[in-house]
């Protein structure tokens, strides 16, 4: 029931024609499609036992030529649960203060696979504009018996550019901490609480 590894292989690319820069980063780096971030160093990942951890694939041609991300697959040891997503956009018109953006922006995320119903969803064939990035969001699930540690976690990357096809991967790292997160919350709340002054 214990692993000794995190491996998980998430895409396979073909890049004849074009050359793709494809990396990991942390949930909380807003991406947008027109933007083309810094590359980093390897990813690492941090969580308890029975929590969630996500991250992003980012994909983008960098002003090369356009290429698919035409499949995603997930091998994780038993313990570690995962799910893909696609990433879709919305069109930001009106902006909603001075700090916010217009333009095309993350939001919806659909599965590749519905886990409820377990049927596919229409989230591939990604496609990557010459002068764009797409994203894939990972959640993974760390089960209460995966023992405390350090992970090695592979994400082996299959895209459609051209006639051949070259897997490509990124190195990641899972550090389990050596405690479990509880089913429920363990603090009071209180839902549709309105206060009302009287004078």
């Amino acid at each position: 029931m214990h692993a000794s590894a995190v491996v998980i292989v998430v895409l396979l690319i073909s890049c004849a024609s074009a050359d793709p820069s494809c990396f990991a980063t942390h949930a909380l780096q807003k991406i947008r499609p027109e933007q083309a971030p810094p590359l980093r160093g390897p990813l690492q990942l941090s969580a308890a036992q029975n929590e969630y951890e996500s991250f992003q694939v980012v994909c983008a041609a960098l002003g090369g030529a356009p290429f698919n991300v035409t499949s995603a697959s997930v091998a994780c040891p038993s313990g570690v649960e995962s799910l893909v997503h696609g990433v879709r956009y919305y069109t930001a018109v009106n902006r909603s203060d001075c700090d916010g953006l217009g333009g095309r922006q993350p939001d919806a995320l659909v599965p590749a696979v519905d886990p409820f119903v377990n049927e596919p969803r229409n989230v591939f064939p990604v496609v990557v504009g010459a002068t764009e990035s797409r994203l894939l969001w990972i959640d993974l699930f760390i089960g209460k018996g995966v023992e405390p540690g350090s992970y090695s976690v592979n994400v082996t990357l299959d895209i459609a550019g051209g006639e051949a096809v070259s897997p490509l991967t990124l190195a990641l790292t899972l550090d389990v901490w050596a405690f479990a997160l509880p089913d429920t919350s363990p603090f009071a709340t209180h839902f549709l609480v309105d206060e009302v002054s009287k004078s």
